[in-house]
C-alpha cells in the first residue's frame, strides 16, 4: 500500500509540473504580444517597470504611445 501511495504521489507531481511548464511557456508567449496603452504618455519609465511587474525583461514604446512587453 505505502509503495502504491508513493507511485501516485510521484505521478500527480509530475503530472503537475508538465501542466505548470505548459502554462509558463504560453504565458511568455502572451507577454510577447501583449501592448499596454497610456504608459508611455507619463512621466518616468513606467512601460519598463509595469512589464517587468508582469514577468517580462523591459518594455518598449513605439511611435503610437504604446508600450509593448518583451519576454525574458
Amino acid at each position: 500500500m505505502k509503495l502504491f501511495l508513493k507511485f501516485l504521489f510521484l505521478a500527480c507531481l509530475l503530472a503537475n509540473l508538465q501542466l505548470h511548464k505548459a502554462n509558463a511557456v504560453a504565458n511568455v508567449e502572451e507577454l510577447s504580444q501583449m501592448a499596454l496603452p497610456n504608459l508611455c504618455e507619463q512621466p518616468g519609465d513606467l512601460c519598463s517597470l509595469r512589464c517587468q511587474i508582469l514577468g517580462g525583461r523591459d518594455g518598449r514604446c513605439n511611435k503610437a504611445k504604446m508600450c509593448y512587453c518583451n519576454p525574458l
